[in-house]
């Protein structure tokens, strides 16, 4: 095969590992929760598409001259190839991913209830909170949660702090641990199961729960139950005529809230006859304090 086909193999191979490779890494990138805002990520995207493109370019060149005569036989092998390991990175990339459990198809947020010791005083200052998933004392990912101190409350002489965090992996086993200022409040393993039911959404009992034969476990020491609560999906986009009529109501609303003695310059935005409630505005416009006609006169 001439260089000149050489060459085009490996240009349309190139470009088939471009756009693979980008769509390999936005699969990452939602995969992995990377912010979506953050320009760090459009930057990585361009950049491993340009990396996939100039390695397909090579594999397509390769292929051309290796594979022998024929340009469709030379074409199908470099695709096959490029196609083959961006299947296997995305195979890769799946496995090892952290999707978030669901209930019905909707999302989780994880609460906690969080009861400081007997005589503790009534928590203030900075918080923290960390949901994570680790194995062999490697932590894999974590999420920040918000502890909420405002919601404190007082029962049976020892606070309690609510706390939620977004439930964002299936993985195990999840590790909590939370601080006000510069004192721990909680470092505990949650024995939430990797795909919560319907019976998770009700109140765990109290945690750390002691083995059979031990004291219970001491009111000196902090301890917590949990549930997980379903997050809505968002509601559905307005149709067309949904958003029309939205839009109607507010400039309906916009115009009412406008006083029948006001200036001049309040009533100018209405004062073209192509604008709807020009009709109502035009005798307004021209006394300050003519009466307002009926909006059942808006064309």
């Amino acid at each position: 095969m001439n260089w000149k086909f050489s060459l085009l193999i490996a240009v349309l191979t190139g470009v088939l590992g471009l756009f693979g490779s980008g769509l390999v890494t936005c699969a990452y990138e939602d995969w992995y929760h990377v912010s979506s805002h953050d320009i760090g990520a459009a930057f990585l995207i361009i950049d491993i598409a340009v990396l996939g493109g100039i390695t397909a370019f090579v594999i397509g060149l390769i292929a051309a001259r290796v594979v022998g005569p024929g340009f469709g036989k030379a074409l199908g092998c470099a695709s096959g190839i490029v196609l083959g390991i961006a299947g296997l990175v995305t195979v890769m990339l799946y496995l090892l991913a952290d999707f978030p459990p669901t209930i019905d198809g909707e999302e989780l947020t994880l609460e906690l209830e969080i009861k400081l010791p007997v005589g503790h005083a009534k928590p203030s200052g900075e918080t923290l909170l960390r949901l994570s998933t680790s194995a062999d004392h490697v932590q894999f990912s974590a999420e920040n949660g918000e502890l909420k101190l405002s919601e404190a409350h007082l029962e049976n002489e020892r606070w309690i702090v609510p706390a939620e965090v977004f439930l964002f992996t299936s993985r195990g086993p999840l590790t909590m641990s939370a601080s006000i200022g510069s004192e721990g409040i909680g470092d505990f393993v949650v024995p939430l199961p990797a795909r919560p039911g319907k019976a998770n959404e009700q109140w765990s009992e109290w945690f750390p729960q002691p083995r059979a034969g031990d004291p219970p476990w001491p009111d000196t020491q902090s301890s917590f139950r949990f549930r997980v609560r379903r997050i809505p999906p968002p509601p559905p986009p307005l149709t067309d005529a949904e958003f029309e009529a939205q839009n109607e109501a507010e400039a309906q609303s916009k115009f009412d809230s406008i006083p029948a003695d006001a200036s001049i310059s309040a009533w100018m935005e209405y004062t073209e006859l192509h604008i709807p409630r020009s009709a109502a505005a035009l005798p307004c416009s021209a006394s300050s304090t003519s009466p307002r006609l009926s909006p059942s006169l808006t064309p």
